[in-house]
């Protein structure tokens, strides 16, 4: 690890590169030719995932929320990306794979709810 990378920020690396992994190649094994769609692509866990399926051969759509954030995720990066903020993402989505038909597999990121009353 380098010396300039603390520890804290080196174990977050590595659990989004797990997640990342675990999502690609053990929950759908992503193939050549599968089109995968990535919500929240400029994020850490996005910008890794968008990678894994581009390296397994997959066809990308990531979206995000706004011109601010960069990574792959943004358009002319490792995915096609989208603003779902400006645009409409999903209209997109279904006019850029032939209504839809083709996108088997949606990985999106899930907030947990709030145990706190």
């Amino acid at each position: 690890m380098p010396v300039s990378v603390d520890f804290r920020t080196a174990a977050a690396v590595t659990l989004q590169g797990m997640t990342a992994q675990y999502l690609a190649c053990s929950t759908y094994p992503l193939k050549p030719g599968d089109t995968c769609l990535i919500h929240a692509g400029a994020g850490g866990v996005g910008q890794l995932l968008i990678q894994v399926a581009k390296m397994r051969g997959a066809r990308v759509f990531a979206n995000r929320l706004d011109q601010g954030e960069g990574g792959p995720g943004a358009p002319g990066g490792g995915g096609r990306g989208h603003l779902y903020s400006e645009q409409d993402f999903e209209a997109e989505v279904m006019r850029l794979t032939a209504e839809g038909r083709e996108r088997r597999l949606r990985f999106r990121r899930q907030e947990r709810p709030s145990t706190r009353a």
